[in-house]
């Protein structure tokens, strides 16, 4: 059977709707970060002053259905997360997703056990596991990926007493080992980074490894 080349396939790809799932970190004018993906407040004030927004669920299960509309997902929990993001996304009723690595709650920087819990209890706050202490699983070895991915879904349903569905691979990296794992922890949808919308292909192909775009001050210049 012949295949078909990157460009035919990137060209199918734009043919269908979509929706655009956006992956963010700081949220902040502050410069003691702890991620070098910063978006300050008054970007991100713009960028979600003109477009529309649906839960991850729904543009995830039915892209074509929310053609054009646009997610907020926020990686690595750090405070400015609940303090700045969650209080403007409630203020304009805006869905939310917090990928969470388990490992850094009630860290210095980084949100606490107790605001997690006032999140997730929100209709407009999806929570997902995004590991257990961020590492890169690439760098790890069958064991400690695997507990990484498991481990971290088991301690969020422990605290927030709901079923834990989603994974964000931190730094978007992973391996079919991973994979493997995100299977059989019993998670649904699984995301990385890749610069492009989602749509009907990706969930049918690619539903472990689901396209993000990252926003920052740099991306949107």
């Amino acid at each position: 059977m012949k295949m078909i080349g990157r460009s035919t396939a990137r060209n199918i790809y734009k043919k269908f709707k979509s929706a655009n799932i956006m992956m963010l970190h700081h949220v902040t004018n502050g410069s003691n970060t702890i991620s070098p993906c910063i978006l300050s407040e008054e970007n991100f004030m713009t960028f979600i002053s003109d477009k529309s927004f649906v839960d991850i669920l729904s543009a995830v299960e039915n892209p074509q259905k929310n053609n054009g509309c646009y997610v907020l997902t926020f990686d690595d929990n750090p405070i400015d997360c609940y303090t700045f993001s969650y209080r403007v996304c409630k203020e304009q009723s805006i869905p939310l997703t917090v990928f969470i690595s388990t490992d850094l709650l009630d860290c210095d920087g980084y949100i606490t056990t107790e605001q997690l819990i006032k999140m997730s209890q929100d209709s407009l706050v999806t929570i997902g596991s995004h590991g257990a202490s961020h590492v890169k699983l690439t760098d790890c070895d069958d064991i400690r990926a695997r507990y990484e991915i498991v481990s971290s879904k088991e301690k969020l349903e422990r605290i927030l007493n709901q079923e834990i569905s989603l994974f964000a691979y931190p730094n978007g990296v992973y391996t079919k080992r991973d994979i493997k794992f995100i299977k059989e922890a019993g998670y649904k949808f699984a995301f990385g980074v890749r610069p492009r919308p989602h749509n009907v292909l990706a969930k049918m192909f690619s539903r472990y490894n689901l396209p993000r775009v990252n926003l920052t001050n740099q991306t949107m210049e």
